[in-house]
């Protein structure tokens, strides 16, 4: 009998191991019998995971994941023991309340923690998504139960390894490939290298994230799939892609403006603020190329039309980040404090104030828009200094700012504001903390951390913050801190989260 190939029948006849009509777009022997035609499947996707700005002499990712995997396979068995069930339990249980709920809200969402649980209730326990929260939910127990410098336990390395193995099958599946889960598990095993690497005070591989990213824009947005998982795993990779960019003073890459274009992400504050720093990025990098630091006969070359218009969207997006926190809720302002509760060690301030927020997700957005706006007044200062020619004076729409000094000294004394701030905030976010956390600090009541429960209970703020959603009990502060202050900051692609 002569090999004609693959069968091209649709799916329920191939299953039924009867020969397909092949009518399209179902076919007439399924509709004969009152069988629901399956469709004709596609050729799955040949998924390549790497960044487009990699340089082609660097490997690429896919060859990385293979050494992933193998080096997963050589250090374990090939049957991995699974976790017993009390283990496994206490560890998503510690994660997931402690790391992916508590604390945090829709509002200042900048990562994908917020849609983990609801993910991870809908999937079968043996998904890629599942086995890779276990394995992260290990590690992190792990980690504040016998401490940094400990090795990570036999059910962590196995768990990591399983959850490796899951994510590779899921690749190799044309229906998985297309999910969004696939996605957040390769985010989430990112978020374990990242744990690792900051525990162990290395660069982390950034392999699952830029393995992440392209599955996810390789994905069709009219694909099936949950609008509201869809737009924060953006929101996400919108934050570390600007981020990125800022850091290495280069414009956020094209496939990610493009895509971020559409209507696709939620609109809260901090992904609004991510959008401004888009062009934060391009104005960087244009400032960057005409004022060439390796060159400082470019200085002058740079035409003063050039100049100009730096110097006009320096101002303009000042003036974005500003009207920025005129949108902001009232409870999300910083209250300033005179006087820290007695602590021992004690809690240091600067300049004998200290602001409070509601959460620490809120107080990390205020100082993402501060950094934005730093920023900008280094670009601004260096033209004031360097080239002071190009600044159109007569241009500005402030009467008072109409000569050269009182620019100046406007651009000065926004960046004293700035760093003010940003210190006053330090307090909120650390307390008396001298060292990591551990569990045994859970219900260590030395440490102390600056919130609204230092007000009299009778304070109207206090009041108003007790009835707002950012509520959270004074026994939680501690372990919260801990949790958010590492996962929620700023990270380029050499540190790369919702």
């Amino acid at each position: 009998m002569v090999n004609l190939g693959p069968s091209k029948g649709c799916q329920t006849c191939k299953q039924r191991r009867v020969k397909c009509d092949e009518g399209k777009p179902n076919c007439q022997r399924c509709l004969r019998v009152g069988h629901q035609c399956g469709g004709y499947s596609k050729k799955p996707i040949n998924i390549r995971f790497k960044d487009d700005g990699i340089n082609q002499a660097q490997k690429p990712p896919p060859q990385r994941y293979r050494v992933l995997i193998a080096r997963a396979d050589a250090r374990e068995p090939s049957l991995v023991p699974a976790l017993s069930p009390v283990q496994r339990e206490v560890a998503l249980a510690f994660f997931l309340n402690h790391f992916a709920t508590t604390g945090r809200d829709f509002e200042s969402s900048r990562g994908f923690f917020e849609v983990l649980r609801p993910v991870v209730a809908k999937e079968h326990p043996s998904s890629a998504i599942s086995t890779a929260v276990t394995a992260i939910a290990t590690r992190l127990h792990t980690l504040w139960r016998d401490g940094a410098k400990t090795s990570p336990s036999a059910h962590c390395l196995e768990t990591h390894s399983l959850a490796l193995r899951r994510l590779q099958q899921s690749l190799n599946n044309h229906k998985e490939l297309t999910s969004q889960t696939t996605v957040l598990a390769a985010l989430v095993l990112q978020f374990y290298e990242n744990i690792s690497a900051t525990w162990n005070r290395t660069r982390p591989a950034v392999t699952h994230y830029d393995g992440a990213v392209s599955l996810l824009l390789s994905q069709s947005p009219d694909a099936k799939s949950n609008p509201v998982y869809s737009g924060h795993l953006l929101s996400y990779i919108l934050h570390n892609e600007v981020s990125s960019a800022l850091r290495e003073q280069r414009p956020v890459a094209p496939r990610i403006r493009s895509w971020i274009n559409g209507d696709n992400i939620p609109l809260n504050p901090s992904s609004t603020l991510d959008l401004i720093g888009i062009s934060i990025a391009n104005v960087q990098d244009r400032f960057s190329r005409l004022m060439d630091m390796d060159h400082p006969d470019s200085w002058l070359q740079s035409t003063r039309f050039d100049l100009e218009e730096v110097w006009s969207d320096v101002r303009a997006i000042d003036g974005d980040l500003i009207g920025w926190t005129k949108t902001l809720p009232r409870e999300w302002r910083p209250f300033k404090m005179l006087h820290v509760k007695r602590a021992s060690p004690p809690i240091a301030t600067y300049s004998s104030s200290y602001d409070i927020y509601p959460s620490v997700p809120i107080a990390a957005v205020w100082n993402t828009w501060r950094c934005y706006r730093l920023m900008l007044l280094k670009i601004a200062l260096v033209l004031l200094n360097v080239r002071p020619d190009a600044i159109p004076i007569k241009a500005s729409n402030n009467p008072s700012l109409d000569t050269m000094q009182p620019i100046v000294s406007w651009a000065e004394d926004s960046v004293q504001e700035l760093f003010d701030s940003v210190c006053e905030s330090v307090p909120f976010h650390l307390g008396n903390y001298t060292r990591r956390s551990t569990l045994y600090d859970f219900e260590d009541q030395s440490i102390a951390f600056p919130s609204y429960h230092d007000l009299p209970p009778h304070d109207a703020a206090f009041l108003e913050h007790l009835s707002g959603d950012h509520f959270i009990p004074s026994k939680s502060l501690c372990i919260i801190r801990e949790n958010i202050r590492d996962d929620d900051k700023p990270h380029s692609k050499e540190s790369i989260t919702a």
